[in-house]
């Protein structure tokens, strides 16, 4: 899971974005709740998933 995955086609945005935020809430256990979700622009979907991934990468590397 890359932050390269969020540039994907316009019509597969929402479910590559589904799909990284479900991955990230079954691997590491935290996450935005679905009704919060389902508020975000793409664009905002983007950059938490961005900003998660980076998180993620500084705990990996401690």
């Amino acid at each position: 899971m890359t932050a390269a995955t969020i540039t994907t086609a316009k019509g597969q945005e929402d479910r590559a974005f589904d799909e990284m935020r479900l991955e990230i809430v079954a691997r590491y256990g935290f996450g935005l709740s679905d009704a919060l979700w389902d508020r975000l622009s793409p664009r905002s979907k983007a950059e938490y998933l961005t900003a998660i991934l980076d998180v993620i990468r500084v705990l990996e590397i401690d």
